[in-house]
């Protein structure tokens, strides 16, 4: 799985025109694990004459702030619905003028209980806590509209 990643994320950033960017590609990313996905990419970015400079982020706001301001090239984090969601925040912002240059994994979500072993066994109106995260609210609903 380690070594697919690490493909496809070389795959799409080598599919990058970089004409604009020189020798280096300068890509955000969260710390886990796609900084550390794009680590496994550079050396083969840099068979194809690429040097990768990953700038690691701590949060998912900042990426895509640094790319408006420019401080990146590209950033590597968030699926579509994610990105869709920003993009509808920023209309009309010039510096917000970016699209997606490829799909990347989506990380599993999990829940835990002390109490229940399946969703099934929740009580109807039973209390569930879950992030506050635009980039998680499609699978927190499904996840909790599913309990099979």
């Amino acid at each position: 799985m380690k070594k697919t990643l690490t493909l496809l994320a070389a795959a799409t950033l080598g599919a990058l025109n970089l004409s604009a960017w020189a020798d280096t590609l300068t890509v955000g990313a969260s710390n886990v694990p796609h900084a550390e996905i794009l680590e496994q990419a550079k050396p083969i970015l840099a068979k194809q004459g690429i040097d990768l400079e990953i700038k690691s982020f701590q949060d998912y706001i900042l990426p895509n702030t640094a790319l408006a301001s420019h401080d990146i090239d590209a950033n590597y984090f968030q699926h579509v619905p994610y990105l869709n969601s920003v993009l509808k925040d920023h209309a009309g912002d010039q510096n917000y003028d970016f699209v997606s240059a490829g799909a990347i994994h989506i990380e599993p979500i999990g829940i835990y209980s002390k109490n229940y072993r399946s969703l099934k066994d929740l009580p109807e109106n039973g209390k569930v806590i879950m992030r506050d995260a635009v980039a998680e609210e499609g699978a927190s609903c499904r996840f909790s509209s599913n309990r099979e």
